[in-house]
């Protein structure tokens, strides 16, 4: 009976709803049937208010960490970057925006995994920042740390991802590249005007810069070993890493943004410079038609 009535259930909401909402009512609607059938099916209510936990915590269903969306990075880091432990796994777009003159750019940040195998690993295998629940304990950030899932365009050599840990977004594409993203497109506009105080923050407020260290990368795989970028585009190489060099290097100009490896056996990869260019590094092949501001500056994805 609990699978006719689910089956049931899913084709009507499947009729009033977008696929990504269907596929997350139809979840909603199996799980209300399987742990609380007889509130469900008897009482008024909706699947979501028969199962909502919140993430174990104590918030109210309405409040913002339980509408099933992870909060951004910058609610616990104050940067709109992946943290240490993460890796930038999927993403989607949404149009229709407030906060972009277009598309806007989202992309989920998995922790990265020390064991385990398939498409999500074991929590007890991954390198998370922090554990599951609201986002800095407050019922009105979203959940961090919670969803297994990954839509799998970005780091595809990297096969096994733990939990999203948070989200990053843009309005720039260059995003995609700098997080080493495929160009497979899902799309979510639900999410289009999704925000926080800290996405809005001046980049000038942001952009205080002291030393010549730009940017770090780890390898996913090898999280002691990775390349440091400094101002002038010299890559600076560390643990197992081998030495790599970049097309691009100004010494004595604070030119340097952003690094990305794509290839961690050659190594391969692009440096970006303050422009939007990106600078191939080892074998990489040169890439055309990234977006372009000649004397302008770019704000680094730390700050995007």
């Amino acid at each position: 009976m609990s699978t006719r009535l689910a089956d049931r259930a899913a084709q009507f909401i499947g009729r009033h709803t977008s696929r990504r909402s269907f596929l997350t009512r139809t979840a909603l609607v199996g799980s209300a049937l399987a742990v609380a059938p007889t509130d469900f099916v008897l009482r008024p209510g909706t699947a979501y208010g028969a199962i909502c936990n919140c993430s174990g915590s104590s918030c109210q269903c309405g409040s913002l960490c339980c509408d099933g969306y992870t909060e951004f990075c910058c609610t616990m880091t104050g940067t709109n970057s992946c943290p240490p432990g993460t890796i930038e796994a999927g993403w989607w777009k949404a149009d229709g925006s407030q906060y972009c003159n277009g598309s806007r750019y989202y992309i989920d940040c998995n922790a990265t995994c020390h064991c385990g195998t398939g498409r999500i690993c074991p929590d007890s295998c991954a390198n998370a920042p922090w554990g599951c629940g609201c986002a800095n304990g407050d019922c009105n950030n979203r959940k961090a740390g919670c969803t297994a899932f990954r839509y799998g365009q970005c780091n595809q050599q990297v096969a096994t991802v733990g939990r999203i840990a948070c989200r990053v977004v843009s309005c720039d594409p260059a995003v995609l590249v700098v997080g080493n993203c495929a160009p497979t497109v899902a799309v979510d506009n639900s999410t289009a005007n999704h925000n926080k105080p800290c996405l809005q923050a001046s980049p000038e407020e942001n952009d205080v810069e002291h030393g010549m260290a730009v940017d770090v990368i780890l390898n996913p795989l090898d999280p002691k070993s990775g390349y440091t970028l400094d101002r002038w585009g010299g890559l600076h190489h560390f643990g197992s890493a081998p030495p790599a060099r970049s097309s691009g290097y100004w010494p004595g100009q604070d030119v340097a943004r952003r690094v990305i490896i794509t290839d961690w056996t050659k190594p391969a990869g692009y440096v970006m410079d303050l422009d939007g260019a990106m600078h191939p590094v080892g074998g990489a092949p040169r890439v055309s038609g990234t977006p372009y501001w000649s004397g302008g500056k770019i704000v680094p994805m730390l700050e995007l």
